[in-house]
């Protein structure tokens, strides 16, 4: 390892912990042991999990789909986690909601990838195009949800907006999985990550399989997403910022991109938070507006430099 790599290292490190660090002592009652150890201290770190499980995942679909513009929000990964766990807070089954989400989050990606593969033109483009028209029709159906059951509309949409507000064990445990899964797995396949970006012709000359290895990454990401939206709710954006400023920052190699996007993720994330508690207090704003206020522009400048 280079000690410009170990330089980054460290000072992604201190960034992320000075972003836990305001979001756990500023603020009002910091002092307060119980909201300390009870509200403080768990939402930071479901902060910092979800943040890192986002940004790892959103690195390796902008890989397998050969698409910066990707993150797991227009893949119908979060979509799909997303209203398995309106669903399960429709019936009445709070404890069961990461397990609804999983189960959605993996459906929507396996029917998009179904669909991709149907499809005549067989590319990343199809993949992302079939996640947005997935994406629209899940988005539908929890509208339809949130009428039939106005009494917890409000929170539902809070919940879709993105909100660490109501940290659980649970939540923090699915997340922690779902991270040590994406970010396990991605390591591993860092070289073929590496290949499967220069193009499919190129890793199969080199001996990867990118349709079968795109597969288990998908799939992989899928699991670790649907974790992170049970928890937090859908927050866009945070997977597709982060993995583009390592690039600029450190390159594009998988081995150095997959740790240094969790630790930026996960500084980022907390630091969004903190805003959303702190920039109309007493009101409290879901951090997923924070992340969009941030994201678009950047997103809107992917688009005008691909042009």
């Amino acid at each position: 390892m280079s000690k410009k790599t170990v330089r980054l290292f460290l000072y992604f490190t201190i960034f992320a912990a000075g972003a836990a660090f305001i979001s756990l002592f500023l603020g009002v009652a910091a002092n307060d042991p119980y909201i300390f150890w009870n509200l403080r201290a768990p939402r930071v770190l479901l902060g910092l999990l979800v943040g890192a499980c986002l940004a790892v995942s959103g690195a390796v679909l902008q890989a397998i789909m050969k698409n910066p513009k990707a993150e797991p929000y227009i893949t119908g990964t979060s979509a799909g986690a997303a209203l398995g766990a309106v669903l399960a807070s429709f019936m009445g089954a709070i404890v069961l909601r990461p397990f609804f989400a999983f189960a959605g989050g993996i459906a929507a990606t396996g029917v998009v990838y179904m669909i991709a593969s149907f499809s005549r033109r067989k590319s990343p483009h199809t993949l992302i195009l079939a996640g947005v028209t997935l994406t629209s029709l899940l988005s539908s159906i929890v509208l339809l949800i949130m009428v039939f059951s106005r009494e917890s509309a409000y929170s539902i949409l809070f919940f879709l907006t993105g909100s660490l507000q109501n940290p659980t064990l649970i939540g923090i445990i699915s997340v922690s999985l779902g991270l040590a899964l994406v970010g396990g797995v991605s390591l591993y396949y860092s070289r073929e990550l590496d290949l499967i970006s220069l193009g499919d012709e190129e890793a199969a000359f080199l001996g990867v399989d990118p349709s079968r290895t795109g597969r288990l990454l998908l799939f992989t990401v899928a699991v670790a997403v649907a974790g992170a939206v049970s928890a937090a709710g859908i927050i866009g954006f945070a997977g597709l910022i982060v993995p583009h400023i390592v690039r600029i920052i450190s390159g594009a190699g998988h081995r150095k991109l997959i740790p240094l996007s969790a630790i930026l993720g996960a500084g980022m994330l907390v630091l969004c938070d903190s805003a959303a508690r702190l920039v109309a207090a007493p009101v409290e704003l879901p951090v997923g507006v924070i992340t969009a206020f941030a994201g678009a522009p950047f997103f809107l400048y992917l688009l005008v430099k691909g042009k």
